[in-house]
């Protein structure tokens, strides 16, 4: 505005000086005329204009302070388009992806909360729960206890007691908060102890037997193995066992590995082991018996490499007993020593 009109070397002015000059110099070459006509024509155009922009200058609202705020508003604008890397241009675009950002955090959060809920509520069910089992376990812990020592004390332990220990868990568990600790003691005098440190091969197999008889009708393991329940033992209870067995096979599969002739007359299926060892190589044969085969099979057992007429008698005898009503699927093992 003051250099159209108002500073000492305005425009105005000095377009008007120049017109005077060469209107001077066309009194002498009226060639200069047509520039004369131009310049005072120029005079008249920047006088409008000065008129013009003063009119408009009055209409603004003249606050300094106003464009101290938007220059500091675009300074604050470049900041932050400098420290999310992105031109100002983008930063509208930026905003909107940031609060959808924090739409989700905020959705997060209030989902978190009501999860944090259910976690109380399911804490709560659990630990009623545990507690109805605890109670339930204390109450059936003895019974079972007694049961499986009786049954102990008919496979060769007479003396046995069997002992159930529940100790309460401070962490939550899948089956309750309970540590379960099965103890045994097969000799009088000594204190239950934990029933993999104190029990041998054979006695951790017949109690391991007592149990199951106990559990017969259930259907969650369909084959059980028995290695060495005839350890310790003969005679009268080593049938006692096998009729165990029997009962067993009655919902379930039954293998057992046995040496004694007692024991291998009660199974329905009976293989024979046999061991080869090579100077470089050994191996294991497994072959079925049936009929004079099992006969003869327990005779040996019974009486050793020389088989007499009585021996061979009294094996018949022993199978025809042992199979008398027949029910369920024992396999039994039985093994010639190399």
């Amino acid at each position: 505005m003051l250099a159209l009109r108002e500073d000492n070397d305005n425009a105005h002015d000095l377009i008007s000086r120049s017109a005077r000059e060469i209107r001077a110099a066309a009194a002498l070459d009226e060639r200069l005329e047509g520039v004369v006509d131009l310049l005072a024509t120029a005079a008249i155009h920047i006088e409008e204009a000065g008129v013009t922009l003063n009119r408009y200058l009055g209409t603004l609202d003249q606050n300094p302070g106003r464009l101290q705020h938007v220059e500091a508003r675009i300074a604050a604008l470049a900041e932050v388009a400098r420290k999310h890397r992105i031109p100002i241009a983008q930063l509208l675009a930026q905003l909107a992806e940031l609060r959808a950002r924090l739409a989700v955090i905020q959705g997060s959060e209030a989902r978190l909360n009501e999860l944090k809920e259910a976690q109380d509520t399911l804490r709560s069910a659990y630990q009623c729960a545990a507690a109805g089992l605890r109670e339930l376990r204390a109450q059936y812990a003895p019974r079972l206890a007694r049961r499986i020592a009786a049954t102990m004390r008919t496979l060769g332990m007479p003396r046995g007691e069997f002992v159930v220990r529940l100790d309460a868990l401070e962490d939550a568990a899948a089956n309750g908060q309970d540590r379960i600790e099965f103890q045994v003691t097969t000799n009088p005098g000594q204190p239950p102890r934990p029933l993999e440190k104190v029990a041998s091969g054979g006695e951790l197999s017949r109690i391991s037997l007592a149990i199951r008889v106990l559990d017969a009708t259930a259907k969650e393991v369909p084959t059980l193995i028995f290695d060495e329940v005839d350890a310790g033992i003969g005679g009268a209870v080593a049938e006692i066992v096998g009729r165990h067995l029997r009962q067993l096979a009655q919902h379930r599969q039954v293998l057992c590995v046995t040496h004694l002739p007692q024991m291998a007359s009660l199974g329905h299926h009976h293989y024979s082991i046999t061991k080869h060892s090579g100077q470089e190589t050994t191996s294991v044969a497994v072959a079925k018996l049936h009929g004079q085969g099992r006969i003869q099979e327990l005779a040996r057992m019974l009486g050793g490499i020389n088989i007499s007429e009585q021996t061979l008698r009294h094996a018949e005898e022993m199978l025809t007993h042992g199979n008398l009503g027949e029910v369920g699927g024992v396999q039994l093992g039985t093994g010639v020593p190399r």
